[in-house]
């Protein structure tokens, strides 16, 4: 009787990394050997793994800290951080929304060529970020958080500006209830980013392989193994898991900037108001409504 050889089981993380070995004359691929997990993937699948919820209980400590240092602590004047102009609030601060849509839309466009990700789970995460995350934002915000600091204030130095904008293009100050913006966005982009990390984790872990014969795989949007070639699946490999760190570092990046703003700007009151906003925005899209069968959830 022949032995019996066991069958090695993969690991339960996503293989972010995998190379292609060809055993046909053109060179196609058609026996794909998964490699083990770098230090690097590891890291990535670790903190991906950490619950949404811890999140949210590290940016209250976080937001209620700095809000305290900032009344009763101040921080000296004069340090990078306190520079709303410095290079990080210029160019991603003020632009989070943009930086989170665009590394999003080509984090899961790489990771459904890489792992066996169908054409409906692609267009709901499209769908989460683009139009649902985008409106989350707009609807706070631009209407929201404009319209409350239009009713509750003024503009210093010329009365007769009656309008925000216009006010402070004129070069003065408006003085009004100034929800956190910086907190609301910057919490609610974190948790987006991290929530989306953790769906593609889990779709990955539950798909059968891209190379398998089922029906399902069938109709992935993958590219049949024996069609592409090694060059091409090592490029989206590394496109995949180079998306991957950036959508991490971009967390957290936003989880940096959550602090500094927290030391440095606001008063407490407006900080905490937008920190409570994000939580439930974030609530209300991934834990209620993303849950149903009516929704863009997976």
């Amino acid at each position: 009787m022949d032995k019996m050889t066991e069958r090695p089981t993969e690991s339960p993380l996503p293989k972010i990394r995998r190379r292609m070995v060809s055993n046909s004359p053109d060179g196609t691929e058609t026996n794909p050997v998964v490699l083990h997990d770098s230090v690097l993937d590891v890291a990535l699948n670790k903190f991906s793994n950490i619950r949404a919820v811890n999140l949210v209980k590290f940016f209250s400590v976080a937001v209620t800290m700095g809000s305290l240092m900032y009344e009763f602590y101040p921080p000296a004047r004069g340090s990078y951080f306190s520079d709303k102009h410095n290079f990080l609030n210029q160019y991603f601060v003020k632009l989070a929304w943009g930086w989170t849509m665009a590394i999003h839309t080509s984090f899961i466009v790489f990771s459904s060529l890489q792992s066996p990700v169908d054409a409906g789970q692609v267009v709901r995460g499209l769908v989460r970020v683009l139009l649902v995350g985008t409106a989350v934002w707009y609807f706070w915000v631009e209407i929201v958080f404009h319209r409350v600091m239009q009713a509750t204030g003024a503009c210093v130095g010329n009365a007769s500006l009656t309008e925000v904008r216009a006010c402070i293009r004129d070069g003065h100050h408006w003085d009004g209830f100034d929800i956190s913006g910086h907190c609301f966005l910057l919490i609610y982009s974190a948790l987006l980013i991290h929530e989306e990390l953790q769906i593609i984790s889990n779709i990955k872990s539950k798909t059968p392989a891209y190379h398998s014969n089922s029906q399902s795989a069938q109709t992935m949007i993958t590219i049949p193994v024996a069609n592409v070639t090694i060059g091409y699946r090592s490029l989206v490999n590394f496109l995949q898991q180079l998306f991957t760190v950036l959508m991490t570092l971009f967390e957290l990046l936003w989880i940096l900037m959550v602090m500094m703003t927290s030391i440095y700007f606001h008063v407490w009151s407006h900080k905490l108001l937008g920190t409570l906003i994000a939580f439930a925005s974030w609530h209300c899209t991934y834990n209620l409504w993303y849950q149903t069968t009516l929704s863009p959830g997976s």
